[in-house]
């Protein structure tokens, strides 16, 4: 299956999951995130500003400002398509983009060897190698190909695949850790 149309079963399949089973392994997959080493030890964490489809970031944002930790969010170009990670603090303003996402305003960059996490968004999570496929713009792995800090990825069930369903290609970058209601299902 070619990956826009595993992206389009993913999508289908996470619309499909109840709300309830959401809230449960929600609940199950932030506890193994707070009990990680990969959390406790990180100063800094990443991640996205989720929306009504993605694994829902909130909690992981309000218990890195209950812990003092510096949270970054991404900010992206369309031209070049790069990103960047700027502070989310009670100050920061946030506007929507032409795809509807939240991002943060200004050029308020934090550099990646000051980011120790990064919370990764995805829609297929592989358990064997930790290759994940995202919403298809390349964002992520274009980053990631620099970044030296630790990535997890947090995946409803629906999410997981014992194998890859699409093409892994060589610009694809693989996650350090996967976490799902089971706990870590991938480890590097």
């Amino acid at each position: 299956m070619n990956k826009k149309d595993f992206r389009v079963k993913q999508i289908n399949a996470l619309k499909e999951f109840s709300t309830d089973n959401r809230k449960m392994e929600s609940k199950q997959i932030l506890d193994s995130l707070f009990q990680s080493e990969s959390w406790k030890s990180a100063q800094t964490v990443a991640t996205t500003l989720s929306d009504d489809l993605e694994f829902d970031t909130k909690p992981v944002i309000q218990q890195a400002q209950l812990e003092n930790k510096i949270i970054v969010v991404p900010r992206t170009t369309i031209a070049g398509r790069k990103m960047f990670f700027n502070a989310l603090t009670a100050n920061t303003q946030l506007e929507r983009t032409k795809f509807g996402i939240l991002e943060p305003v200004g050029e308020d960059t934090v550099e990646p060897e000051q980011i120790n996490l990064i919370v990764v968004p995805g829609l297929g999570f592989e358990t064997k190698t930790g290759f994940r496929v995202g919403f298809g713009a390349g964002y992520y792995d274009r980053y990631l190909a620099d970044y030296n800090g630790k990535t997890v990825g947090l995946a409803f069930t629906p999410q997981l695949l014992e194998k890859p369903e699409w093409p892994v290609d060589e610009f694809d970058i693989d996650l350090e850790q996967i976490i799902s209601k089971d706990g870590v299902v991938y480890e590097k």
